[in-house]
Formats: C-alpha cells, sequence, structure tokens
C-alpha cells in the first residue's frame, strides 16, 4: 500500500482532521503529519510514546478477536480532540486525530472506504 497517498486522502477527507499517520507494528511512524496551520497540542516526545501506546493497545485487542471478530476502528474522545485508530493490514496502523465537533462517525466510513478500497 503506497502510505503516502493514504496520508493523502485522508487529510483530504475532512477539514476537521488535524492529524493523520501511518504507524509500524513497533509504533515508528513511517507516513504523516499535522495539517497545515495546525499547532501540535503534543511534544514530538509525546507524540511518538502516543504511536507506541497505540500499537501496544492493538496488539491487546488481537487477543479476543478470535471471539469477536477483528477489531475495525479504536476512538478516544478527549477533551481538546478525538483519537481514531485503525487497521491498515496486519502490521499497520492509521491513526488520526480531530477538532472535537468533528463528525467522527462520517470520518470513520470515509476512512474504512479509503482502507478496505
Amino acid at each position: 500500500m503506497d502510505f503516502e497517498k493514504l496520508y493523502s486522502d485522508t487529510m483530504n477527507l475532512n477539514s476537521s482532521i488535524r492529524y493523520a499517520a501511518i504507524q509500524n507494528s513497533a509504533g515508528v511512524k513511517i507516513a504523516g503529519g499535522f495539517r497545515a496551520g495546525i499547532s501540535p497540542i503534543l511534544s514530538d516526545e509525546e507524540l511518538e510514546m502516543m504511536h507506541y501506546h497505540a500499537s501496544q493497545r492493538w496488539q491487546t485487542r488481537k487477543n479476543i478477536e478470535h471471539k469477536i471478530g477483528p477489531a475495525k476502528y479504536a476512538l478516544a474522545e478527549y477533551d481538546k480532540i478525538k483519537r481514531i485508530t485503525f487497521p491498515v493490514d496486519e502490521t499497520h496502523l492509521l491513526m488520526i486525530t480531530t477538532e472535537i465537533d468533528a463528525d467522527h462517525t462520517s470520518i470513520i466510513k470515509k476512512i474504512l472506504d479509503l482502507i478496505h478500497n
């Protein structure tokens, strides 16, 4: 899969998307970044830790998928942003953050369509 294209296509879906990045199973960012004009809330080090922990949580979800099926995405809503993580393939995740008032249901549907088409 072309991760730069996935990043670009993701950012073009909705102007409420602040950040998008594709990471490997170790939590290392491969492609992505912030929308132009966005001031990051987290430092670079905190962002790296966010990616690392997202990978760890995703691996934990795999422990029960044989019973309930694979996870399609994970959503966390904070006071300042929403963070949504999607599996791209067996070893990569797409993580996005959005503005708090974003229509996450619409964004999720569009991203799932992007990943699966």
